[in-house]
């Protein structure tokens, strides 16, 4: 099991090359993009990620 320091270096690593996003949905979508995800076996952060390029690239 990795020591309580790498992990706290592996996160801080992770943080530096990620950004944050609040969003504040209406529920019924938010139960919509939970159910979703972890039907098709994605992270929220894959799912959205995914969304917005298929989004940008085909509008």
């Amino acid at each position: 099991m990795p020591s309580k320091e790498a992990v706290e270096r592996s996160r801080k690593n992770y943080d530096s090359k990620v950004d944050t996003i609040t969003l504040r949905v209406d529920p019924k979508i938010n139960e919509m993009f939970k159910n979703y995800s972890r039907e098709q076996g994605l992270t929220k952060k894959d799912l959205f990620e995914r969304a917005v390029q298929y989004y940008i690239d085909n509008h």
